[in-house]
């Protein structure tokens, strides 16, 4: 009898789940797509507000978008002065909100595509670092960091779906010396990341890392690590002329205050801990290329724990 039983659940289980280690890809869409559709009437809140009114600037002046003032901690202030993100975002919400309008709906709406995006990546870079790669992306799609964020129209999520995207060409374009063409996706990819947020900045040095622990020597592909070097300096030149100082060199001194709050919200064993909790399993792997490129996503979440506790002590919120 319960080798019978055992039959019949294996067989139900097939019925109706069978069709997921099948179709993946489609399972995640539709995984992602239940958590986060209820919440597309979600109301603005937070920083939101910057983002969409920097995208209303870009709508009616393109090459200027914080050519604004708004009233932001109590002051009217430049808006350059107020947001510490690049723009890349805004350009983004400037064409779902010309194309579909500005409510919560058409907004949340159009930021799924960063949402799956990330859920997606999550699995295509699990394919080379572990046997469960559907259920690493349906941890990350079920992470409540992930749905939170993915519930509003700022950069974060757009910026995890860049970071995963240009990882996985990067690892691509190593494990393929004689094409160069990932790798070059990837260095265009590292430069819309670091635009899209600040954060993104971090992949060329663990790039660097990740790539001298699995070739042991310099190549060709440090070229590519050079050309988001080169176009974030351009970035900076522009914004300086345009707005007086540089909105890179702004955005990092302003992160130097945040790394303040954090020295006096958690000590260094505190700081250990939240690391470890972040590093888990991956930092007992079978091969040491692999303990690196698992340290990849650890840089940005780690971040953004500790900068999300700033409200905490401040009543204010990093930008």
């Amino acid at each position: 009898m319960p080798v019978l039983l055992e039959g019949l659940a294996d067989r139900l289980y097939q019925a109706c789940f069978g069709w997921v280690s099948r179709w993946p890809q489609t399972a995640l869409l539709l995984l992602t797509l239940v958590c986060l559709l209820p919440f597309s009437g979600k109301a603005f809140h937070a920083d939101d507000t910057l983002f969409i009114r920097a995208a209303q600037q870009i709508t009616k002046h393109p090459l200027d978008p914080y050519g604004f003032r708004i009233v932001w901690y109590e002051y009217e202030k430049p808006m350059s002065r107020v947001t510490q993100n690049p723009p890349l975002a805004s350009y983004y919400l400037a064409l779902v909100g010309a194309v579909a309008g500005w409510s919560e709906r058409a907004l949340h709406l159009g930021f799924l595509l960063p949402a799956l995006g990330v859920v997606l990546g999550t699995y295509r870079l699990a394919l080379r670092l572990t046997q469960r790669p559907l259920l690493a992306a349906a941890a990350t799609a079920l992470t409540p960091g992930f749905l939170v964020s993915a519930t509003n129209v700022m950069c974060d999520v757009m910026m995890l779906g860049f970071f995963l995207l240009a990882t996985v060409f990067w690892m691509d374009g190593l494990d393929e010396p004689g094409n160069s063409v990932n790798l070059a996706v990837s260095s265009l990819l590292i430069t819309v990341c670091a635009l899209t947020k600040y954060f993104g900045i971090a992949l060329i040095p663990l790039l660097l890392v990740y790539s001298l622990v699995r070739k042991r020597r310099l190549g060709g592909w440090i070229g590519f690590l050079l050309i988001p070097i080169v176009l974030l300096g351009a970035y900076e030149l522009w914004s300086r002329g345009l707005y007086g100082h540089g909105l890179l060199s702004y955005g990092l001194y302003y992160t130097r205050g945040v790394r303040r709050q954090e020295r006096e919200i958690l000590t260094p064993l505190g700081h250990a801990v939240v690391g470890l909790a972040f590093a888990g399993g991956c930092t007992l792997p079978h091969e040491p290329q692999k303990c690196v490129a698992s340290s990849l996503a650890l840089h940005d979440q780690h971040s953004h724990v500790v900068t999300g506790l700033w409200p905490v002590r401040t009543g204010r919120s990093p930008v």
